[in-house]
């Protein structure tokens, strides 16, 4: 059974308000060019604060106006994975049965080069013993005989250029890539290795505080 998934119609004009505000904690900030003393401090954070409110307020605006629509995603992202589930076993076996194909015609067509060429070899050696025969024997061999050897050296010849033809049996669409496999991690080269830094900042915020490689320092910031 069918569902009808229905979305608000979004009304930007909510963030009218905000943005207003927001331009006047701007202009206010614009102005401030120096602090001199705890109360220029004071009235700068106050400030600060009342802009990080606007963009708090401007957040959880855009929440209010997304949620429904990530709600929806959400579903039809689900149903689509879902869907996505039903054919790739299918897909990836019959792609088996063509690559196992392919493989097999290839050690065929392999083969059967290997043994037409072992019969060209044969042939260019009964070819030039012929040859030599003829023209060693040819003044002691008979009309007869040497009609004979023409012969042979002819229907050799023949067979020299008749070339058996391996027909060539790939499918299209089949293609060979490199791929890979980690076998010993430690044995990999420093060069392919990634500083993974969520984790060196999850040891610092657990109280490490010395990493070899890496340098371990405070830094201030303006907490709003």
């Amino acid at each position: 059974m069918s569902e009808e998934i229905k979305v608000a119609n979004l009304d930007l004009r909510k963030f009218n308000q905000a943005e207003q505000q927001l331009n006047a904690k701007k202009s206010e900030l614009e102005l401030i060019t120096e602090v001199k003393n705890e109360d220029d401090a004071k009235a700068t954070l106050i400030i600060l604060k009342d802009a990080k409110s606007v963009e708090k307020e401007i957040e959880a605006k855009r929440k209010e106006l997304v949620e429904p629509i990530n709600e929806v995603k959400s579903r039809i992202q689900d149903r689509a994975n879902e869907l996505k589930l039903i054919l790739p076993n299918e897909i990836n076996r019959v792609k088996g049965l063509v690559v196992d194909f392919q493989e097999e015609q290839a050690e065929l067509e392999y083969q059967a080069r290997l043994a037409e060429e072992k019969r060209q070899r044969k042939i260019q050696e009964e070819l030039e013993e012929s040859k030599n025969t003829q023209e060693e024997l040819g003044d002691f061999m008979t009309d007869e005989q040497k009609e004979e050897a023409d012969n042979k050296i002819a229907e050799l010849e023949t067979k020299s250029v008749d070339k058996n033809i391996i027909k060539d049996t790939k499918v299209k669409g089949i293609r060979t890539t490199w791929e890979f496999e980690v076998l010993i991690d430690n044995e990999v080269p420093r060069e392919y290795l990634v500083v993974d830094e969520k984790l060196i900042r999850q040891a610092i915020r657990d109280g490490v505080r010395d990493i070899n490689g890496v340098k371990i320092f405070q830094k201030k910031s303006l907490a709003v």
